[in-house]
């Protein structure tokens, strides 16, 4: 090769090829295999989600149920101690024991209708590692909170940026085909199910025990080390932007024609892309009635799951005279219910 490059002999299509696979590493679709201008994985393409090793697919996985435990962990993890909050920060209005939990609730709405568009546009990891920051600065702010607006307003950002509940299930589809992923659904809903009937026990004991500001410390501190673990070791899975990368690659590494696309390539500009990618939500909402219907099934029940949430250690504190820790076993009932 080099040889042809010094001579001024002609540069073999199969050169080029080899020039490639030495810069971007074997896997990488080569132009020989897509002369038609547009770029594919091939069947044992490693670079193909699907074709990753277990390990690796495990990881990722591991990384988000350890992401969506601190989520529903950090949700309901400030009920039993809601009337130490209040009292702390001078307010009487038990208006505010259920804001403490349904705000969050109204913020991960308003953030569910961000991170899926904007994960189609930028890729699964760059999302995830952005919303995972501010999500730990956040909850950083409900600890030091000075009032109860200002604990409020924090709570709402901590659930704006949540972003598991959105993600997991389209990480889980470009992981595995149809066929392979209910386990590891089943497995993340176990963390879901579980892990609102832990925080309201630890929150109850370690509020009681180290004030209502560990409660917020507490799973801040889970929430940095998602941050890290996630930028050390969560890789892109979204096959759109993996092909989009490899094309920019080769195309950066040749001077061949035609210029090399993504097989998802339509040519829409950015803008295009994020109002189809903001749309297609709302309308299939609009439009397909088995999916408003099961829309406003969920919000009914979660709404009425939350509001239980909310009241079950006052009441148990104020009426049964329970302490703050032992309030938060009484949420061990609704866990025997939901494994069943």
């Amino acid at each position: 090769m080099a040889n042809d490059v010094a001579s001024g002999d002609a540069i073999s299509p199969a050169s080029i090829a080899h020039v490639e696979e030495g810069i971007l590493g074997s896997d990488t679709p080569s132009r020989d295999n897509h002369e038609d201008g547009t770029l594919d994985f091939q069947p044992d393409d490693s670079k193909n989600p699907h074709n990753w090793s277990q390990c690796r697919k495990h990881t990722v996985i591991a990384l988000l149920i350890v992401l969506n435990i601190t989520d529903q962990i950090a949700t309901i993890i400030p009920a039993p101690v809601s009337p130490q909050i209040l009292q702390d920060l001078n307010s009487t209005s038990t208006l505010y024991r259920t804001l403490l939990v349904s705000i969050w609730e109204i913020g991960e709405i308003v953030g569910a209708l961000f991170y899926g568009p904007l994960s189609e546009i930028y890729g699964r990891r760059p999302v995830i590692q952005c919303a995972t920051l501010a999500y730990t600065a956040f909850l950083v702010g409900c600890a030091l909170s000075r009032s109860i607006n200002m604990l409020i307003a924090f709570r709402f950002l901590s659930g704006a940026t949540a972003v598991s509940a959105t993600l997991n299930p389209a990480i889980v589809g470009d992981l595995y085909v149809k066929e392979e992923r209910g386990r590891t659904l089943s497995t993340m809903v176990l963390a879901t199910v579980m892990s609102p009937v832990i925080g309201p026990i630890i929150g109850g004991y370690l509020g009681q025990n180290q004030g209502w500001r560990w409660v917020f410390w507490l799973p801040s501190m889970m929430a940095a080390a998602c941050t890290i673990l996630c930028g050390l070791f969560f890789r892109e899975t979204y096959k759109v932007r993996i092909l989009a990368r490899c094309a920019r690659e080769l195309n950066a590494t040749s001077t061949e024609k035609p210029v090399l696309r993504s097989k998802y390539d339509t040519g829409q500009s950015l803008q295009a892309l994020a109002r189809d990618a903001f749309v297609r939500p709302m309308k299939y909402l609009i439009t397909a009635p088995m999916l408003t219907l099961l829309t406003l099934q969920t919000s009914v029940f979660l709404g009425l799951t939350y509001l239980v949430f909310t009241v079950i250690s006052p009441v148990f504190q104020e009426v049964y005279h329970f302490s703050e820790g032992a309030s938060g076993l009484a949420f061990l009932g609704i866990s025997k219910a939901s494994v069943r």
